[in-house]
């Protein structure tokens, strides 16, 4: 058997260059594959630390909103606090206010007066207890209002007296200039004109009839002056006690309820005025350890 002689030829150079292009396409795409791996897992990492980021300042945003939502609630608590004044005067002391409005108030002895941190912002109001005398600067839009054992009195400008003390039967307003609106407990209201006063009784609880008065009577006491005009010895005697500081006794209703009338002044001792009160009504004064007691000559 003849044996057939097998000849092997080397690959042209052309066939060489080829084989090695198709080498380095290959090695080329990978190595670009592996880049954009590379890139995409690079891009992956940023994306994720991104979102880390993100998330970490969406909380920080939240708790500085949350933070600022609960501060602005403080300061606006804070600026919304209601909180009081109030000014007295001892007994047998008389004592003068302006208010931030101009306003001018005159207590007498043993009374007060107290409004909060808002006044003079939509309105103008105060609580009185005891005696006050008020020149009310005028400001139309921002009303003056005194409440006094449910007595209201409102005005825009005027001078007027409000005589209120806890244990008097009457809640008493007299006007000196301008004019006031008043309002009782009952509901009922009236309109005071210059030179009238009007009282409520607690007892009865109603407003009383308006009555005409020399009103410069009622705010005689800011000048140091005690004007008795027509008034029970009862009623003479319990403004005494608040002048002078002293505790006086009537023994007999009949003699408490006598009419009088005078003019003193906070200057003199107590016993002067009682001893010229005692004339007028026939009766004598006698004190014990501080203590006055009156009573009629038998």
């Amino acid at each position: 058997m003849k044996k057939r002689n097998q000849q092997y030829e080397w690959p042209s150079e052309n066939e060489i260059d080829e084989t090695l292009s198709i080498d380095d396409k290959i090695s080329a795409a990978k190595q670009n594959i592996d880049q954009k791996i590379n890139t995409f897992e690079t891009l992956k990492a940023k994306k994720i630390k991104l979102i880390k980021v993100m998330k970490v300042a969406a909380i920080i945003i939240a708790i500085s909103s949350t933070s600022f939502y609960f501060y602005q609630n403080i300061v606006s608590k804070r600026l919304e606090t209601v909180f009081y004044t109030t000014i007295k005067s001892s007994a047998s002391q008389r004592k003068k206010v302006v208010l931030i409005d101009g306003t001018t108030v005159w207590l007498n002895a043993k009374s007060e007066i107290s409004f909060n941190n808002h006044y003079n912002e939509k309105r103008r109001e105060v609580t009185l207890v005891g005696e006050a005398f008020f020149d009310v600067t005028k400001n139309k839009k921002v009303p003056f209002i005194v409440s006094s054992a449910g007595v209201t009195t409102k005005v825009l400008g005027t001078s007027f007296n409000i005589e209120a003390y806890p244990e008097d039967d009457n809640v008493t307003v007299a006007l000196l200039t301008g004019k006031l609106w008043i309002k009782a407990p009952d509901g009922n209201s009236e309109i005071l004109v210059p030179n009238r006063s009007i009282s409520f009784n607690k007892q009865e609880y109603r407003l009383r009839e308006m009555v005409s008065v020399s009103s410069e009577n009622y705010a005689a006491w800011k000048d140091g002056k005690i004007i008795f005009n027509n008034i029970s010895l009862a009623t003479a005697t319990k403004k005494l006690e608040r002048i002078f500081n002293v505790s006086i006794n009537i023994k007999e209703d009949k003699l408490s309820q006598t009419k009088i009338n005078g003019n003193f002044t906070t200057s003199q001792q107590p016993t002067e005025v009682l001893e010229v009160l005692c004339r007028l009504v026939g009766a004598r004064y006698k004190v014990d350890n501080h203590q006055i007691s009156i009573s009629r000559i038998k």
